[in-house]
């Protein structure tokens, strides 16, 4: 067996062995990613001004999501079917979309305010509707994905590489200094 299967075999392993905390270290490992992604090429910061302590902020975002969502991802598939169907996973899209996706970003928000000590009154009145159209734009097509051809024990990892853009896109917009991250006309 070369490194590469070992270490593929090892990470199996340890997801099916610890799935929650397996899925909490690679979101905030991801989360961590995608702010580094958001610094370094959105707002383009040089080295003297890039934030490390943002980055691990949001890592800790991460930290926390990871495991959320392999519980919620577990909750859709016991009330909806674990079938990798089109009408299993648009069924699924849906309620993620109507009843997850706006408290997660508000729950998102919240936890950034009392992280960086911001006003989240201020905070989700200035950045909420946007950012919750940005995730109507792009995770219905990702999750869409996700349910009809990713199995359910890779869903969380696949979550959060497919949640690298993502993220990179929310750092930038929470951390945006203008009223609204999406231009408007």
């Amino acid at each position: 067996m070369n490194r590469s299967s070992r270490i593929l075999h090892c990470y199996q392993r340890w997801m099916s062995k610890y799935p929650l905390a397996m899925n909490s270290v690679q979101s905030g490992f991801l989360t961590a990613a995608g702010d580094v992604l958001a610094q370094k090429v959105a707002e383009r910061r040089t080295r003297d001004l890039f934030s490390p302590l943002r980055t691990a902020r949001m890592a800790s975002l991460g930290l926390i999501t990871g495991p959320l969502v392999t519980i919620w991802y577990r909750g859709l598939d016991k009330l909806c079917g674990s079938k990798m169907n089109v009408k299993t996973a648009v069924s699924k899209v849906l309620i993620i979309e109507l009843l997850f996706a706006p408290p997660a970003v508000g729950f998102v928000l919240l936890l950034d305010a009392a992280l960086e000590e911001k006003s989240a009154k201020k905070l989700i009145e200035e950045k909420f509707c946007d950012m919750l159209f940005a995730n109507y734009a792009y995770w219905p097509i990702a999750s869409f994905a996700l349910f009809r051809w990713v199995p359910a024990y890779l869903r969380p990892p696949a979550t959060s590489l497919l949640g690298l853009g993502w993220t990179a896109f929310m750092s930038w917009c929470i951390h945006n200094e203008r009223k609204t991250s999406i231009p408007r006309k």
